[in-house]
């Protein structure tokens, strides 16, 4: 009995020894808290191209910032081997100061003569999943909307922030006021997304926070009544140009025009006489959304009248005249 009981404990002995060297080899996490499964999967990681673990991201003040992302773990999805050869599909985790990347690649590797295996090329399967780790400053969403919306006062009521997938929304009211315009309501958000700028530098990739705006405020125009253009007292001789009265807006018939133009004779030289017409056709069309764009155009007989935020501009005949020549009864 007592020579069965050695066998057995010996037998148990070797099996643990066997066993441990087993995992040890193969660098699997019970050893030591590694998170490699395999010690392949650690060389692997060990021997990554730098274009690979490197990066810039671009920070709130516009500088390309080198990222050095570290590898937290490594895992393969499937492989194939010919003889000194392995390709491999991975799912490679890193981390770096401004980012953390979940990549997914294929690794071409080679066998060396040790035994060992390292990353001789890698390509992309899928784009990678970003986490980033900072943040654009609030100004850069209300810049966005004063630099391409014309908005100036943005008063914010609302946000979304979700780093995990690299999106941010900030939303605002809009309270513009102009001489014949006004812009009013909450209509107006701007959205950041974490990607790619499409370019490498330097054979690194480059990350940064992109804004697009989207605007549904609402435009009030105060156009509605009669329109008197002046010739001035600069014209010789001073008179009338017209006046355009709108009804509605969006109309190809909104109103009535009046318009008195002098006669000239062949030479072009006024007579000091004057045309007199009725208009049955007047139109008032509006477009645009924003301070930059907005627009009213109103047509009479020879005659129009465009509003925009930056100020009003008329034209009569082939005469056009300045904003102090028009006004609004």
């Amino acid at each position: 009995m007592k020579g069965k009981s050695f066998i057995t404990i010996a037998i148990i002995v070797v099996v643990c020894i066997i066993g441990w060297n087993v995992i040890n080899d193969d660098n699997s996490s019970s050893s030591g808290g590694s998170l490699f499964s395999s010690g392949l999967e650690k060389s692997l990681a060990e021997t990554l191209p730098e274009d690979l673990t490197t990066c810039y991201c671009i920070d709130n003040n516009g500088e390309k910032v080198l990222n050095t992302l570290e590898v937290k773990k490594l895992s393969i999805d499937r492989q194939t081997t010919n003889d000194n050869l392995k390709t491999a599909d991975c799912t490679i985790e890193m981390e770096g100061n401004d980012l953390k990347m979940t990549a997914y690649v294929t690794l071409d590797c080679i066998k060396y003569d040790d035994g060992s295996w390292q990353v001789s090329s890698w390509s992309e399967i899928s784009d990678p999943k970003l986490v980033p780790k900072y943040q654009p400053e609030e100004s850069n969403f209300t810049w966005n909307i004063q630099r391409y919306e014309g908005f100036t006062s943005l008063n914010k009521i609302n946000e979304h922030v979700d780093l995990e997938n690299g999106e941010i929304v900030y939303f605002f009211s809009v309270l513009d006021t102009y001489d014949y315009m006004m812009f009013s309501g909450e209509g107006v958000s701007c959205s950041a997304v974490f990607q790619n700028t499409g370019m490498d530098y330097n054979d690194k990739e480059v990350y940064y926070w992109k804004f697009t705006n989207e605007n549904n405020v609402q435009v009030v125009w105060d156009v509605l009544g009669t329109w008197h253009i002046d010739g001035g007292i600069d014209q010789n001789p001073p008179y009338t140009v017209a006046d355009i009265t709108i009804n509605a807006i969006n109309s190809e018939n909104a109103g009535v025009s009046s318009y008195a133009y002098p006669e000239s004779n062949y030479k072009g030289e006024y007579l000091g006489t004057y045309q007199m017409f009725d208009n049955k056709g007047a139109s008032c069309i509006t477009s645009g959304t924003n301070p930059l764009n907005a627009k009213c155009e109103i047509y009479g007989y020879k005659s129009s009248i465009i509003i925009t935020a930056q100020g009003v501009e008329c034209s009569v005949g082939d005469r056009n005249y300045a904003y102090k020549n028009v006004t609004k009864k």
